[in-house]
């Protein structure tokens, strides 16, 4: 059960599908474990079409998997539905309360790491550093009071939120100045 929930979250986090094929492999070969034998077979069927697109060998264990699952072959041009539906299954096994407690209601720190764009008229954006190497993309109206004090290395606290849509990265909301770097600042002066 773990190492499905974690091959799950895996399959689910950043990057391309066609560098996951192994662990495509992995999650049909614990579906057909857990008794989710047509599960299992779009999955090893996905990873060897996968394969096929990207010109990359089969592996002779997955032909086999297919043949004992038994179940027909799907066609290289089915590859958009059979991907539709293994991201909306993948998408339905997310776990709901990480999404909606994790990290995301926890106030971040972090620094401005690149201002994209700063203007009276648009606003601001760029990208905060945060826990060591991380990094996330903000966005400040103009009306914002923290737009006129932007600067690279200026401390903030922030909050994250995940992405509205597939494909899209994760940005940082609620920017505010961290109370310890003002309080820093008035003690120096």
């Amino acid at each position: 059960d773990n190492s499905f929930k974690y091959a799950i979250e895996a399959v689910n986090n950043f990057g391309d599908l066609e560098f996951k094929v192994k662990l495509l492999d992995l999650i049909a070969e614990i579906l057909d474990k857990k008794g989710e034998k047509e599960l299992a077979f779009k999955h090893y069927m996905f990873s060897k079409i996968l394969r096929q697109v990207e010109q990359w060998n089969v592996p002779h264990g997955i032909d086999s998997a297919l043949n004992y699952l038994g179940y027909p072959q799907i066609p290289i041009n089915e590859l958009p539905t059979l991907k539709h539906e293994l991201k909306n299954y993948w998408n339905t096994l997310k776990p709901q309360k990480m999404e909606q407690k994790g990290n995301n209601n926890l106030k971040q720190i972090g620094k401005i790491e690149k201002i994209l764009h700063n203007d009276e008229v648009k606003g601001a954006d760029g990208f905060i550093k945060y826990d060591v190497n991380k990094s996330v993309y903000f966005r400040v109206y103009e009306t914002d009071d923290l737009r006129q004090i932007l600067k690279v290395g200026l401390e903030v606290k922030f909050k994250i939120i995940p992405p509205k849509e597939d494909g899209k990265k994760e940005r940082a909301i609620q920017l505010k100045l961290n109370d310890q770097t003002r309080t820093l600042d008035s003690e120096r002066r």
